[in-house]
């Protein structure tokens, strides 16, 4: 078992490898560590981690909670233009979360399917009390874009719960990452233990190929563990 204190280029000068060699597991080994970073990189993550968690919590306020909202202002009398605007947006929050889904390759993820069924069921509690209001106080738009919010938070949750794969220990992490100095280390960091790994006659990989493999986007290494057909 390796030691997860040790940076990635640490762990390639002591590890033992034997055939076949696994491209895409010796990549998660450079993804789950973190890289070694100068001072100015350390500084520039901060600064871009901080700006990026407050663009996250900003996007996050009107999409994810915009069928909380709704529901509040609905309870209230809002305008019905802004009640529109929110179950609007709470119908296509599951959108992204599908298309990311999706791309990665059907797997479970308990944050989408807790969010869809939140945004959903919160928006169908929202037409539940507004059909069981007042007359005077029901707006046809408004309630229709409840039950289209209702119908696709709802059902996108069932779809990740019936078409979604078990989790793969071996599925590939790919690290999203809003901080271009992040992504630079983990290149950095896999090209050192590509290095280290040939210097020592580990692995054995020709110049071409090397050249190949460094060109390849983080995370997708383990396509080199897939056969080829002719």
């Amino acid at each position: 078992m390796s030691d997860r204190k040790q940076t990635a280029e640490q762990w390639a000068h002591t590890v033992e490898l034997s055939e076949p060699i696994h491209w895409g597991a010796i990549e998660d080994e450079v993804l789950n560590r973190r890289p070694p970073r100068s001072a100015d990189d350390t500084a520039n993550d901060k600064l871009i981690r901080g700006i990026g968690f407050v663009l996250i919590a900003l996007l996050a306020i009107p999409t994810f909670g915009a069928s909380v909202v709704g529901l509040l202002l609905s309870n209230i009398g809002a305008d019905p233009r802004l009640l529109r605007l929110c179950f609007v947006l709470a119908a296509g929050v599951p959108i992204p979360m599908l298309m990311i889904w999706w791309e990665e390759k059907r797997r479970r993820g308990a944050m989408k399917i807790i969010f869809s069924a939140a945004s959903g069921a919160i928006s169908l509690t929202a037409y539940i009390l507004m059909r069981g209001g007042p007359i005077a106080e029901r707006d046809g738009w408004t309630a229709l874009l409840m039950l289209a919010a209702a119908v696709t938070g709802l059902g996108a949750a069932v779809v990740f719960l019936v078409a979604s794969k078990g989790t793969d220990p071996t599925h590939r992490k790919v690290r999203w990452s809003l901080n271009p100095a992040k992504e630079k280390a983990y290149w950095h960091a896999r090209r050192r233990v590509l290095e280290v790994l040939v210097e020592r006659g580990v692995v054995g990989v020709q110049p071409d190929m090397q050249k190949r493999m460094l060109e390849m986007q983080l995370g997708t290494w383990s396509k080199l563990d897939e056969p080829t057909t002719g």
